[in-house]
């Protein structure tokens, strides 16, 4: 996983026009920009790149998604390699380290985290959960359906929604009509998402879940 954002190779921001305002102590230099400067991107730069993604960052990215999802413009977040590899580091970090802004607390056990999976097929729904639990440490269980007259989970049809509790462990399937896909995810008090559903597998290469 990248440690950092990637540059380009000049090291500068591109297409930033400066322009020099002298002091008698000071020089400042006041950029305009093209493009407008994400919040990710001025936090990022408050961070070590050795010391990989830190806490804040990790929460600004998840938040900039969340907020960019809501817009349905979230894509540019999760369309390429790199940036999904952020993601998932984004992810680790915000699970193994406090936040007490968040109301977050991974100390706490069981930690208080919730997941919700939109998918338009159950297998892939429970393959997802499957990978999301293991990835936040948090114990998977087989999803029960509350469909009426559907007893078992692999006979649902049609896009399904997954609520799963990590403190009940209760975890139950539903029927879904609503066009979203991918991971809910709930940190203490914050919630983020929507996040790629194999954003953990995403070659698929881990046998599937076995619902027996």
């Amino acid at each position: 996983m990248p440690a950092s954002m990637p540059l380009q190779s000049s090291g500068q921001p591109s297409k930033v026009l400066c322009k020099q305002v002298f002091s008698p102590s000071v020089t400042r230099l006041t950029c305009s920009h093209k493009r407008k400067s994400s919040r990710l991107a001025v936090t990022r730069l408050l961070c070590s790149a050795k010391e990989g993604l830190c806490v804040q960052d990790a929460w600004a990215l998840l938040h900039k998604l969340t907020k960019e999802d809501i817009k349905g413009k979230s894509n540019h977040l999760t369309a390429s390699l790199d940036a999904r590899n952020l993601l998932r580091e984004a992810i680790e970090v915000v699970a193994t380290n406090a936040a007490p802004s968040e109301g977050w607390d991974p100390s706490i056990q069981p930690p208080e985290i919730l997941l919700g999976i939109l998918s338009s097929d159950i297998r892939l729904a429970v393959r997802a959960l499957r990978d999301w639990a293991n990835a936040l440490h948090v114990p998977f269980v087989i999803p029960t359906s509350r469909v009426e007259g559907v007893s078992v989970i692999t006979s649902l049809r049609g896009s399904v929604y997954i609520k799963y509790n990590a403190v009940s462990q209760q975890c139950y399937a539903t029927q879904y009509s609503g066009k979203d896909r991918g991971v809910l995810v709930t940190f203490g008090g914050s919630l983020i998402g929507h996040l790629p559903l194999g954003l953990f597998d995403e070659s698929m290469q881990r046998a599937p879940p076995s619902f027996s």
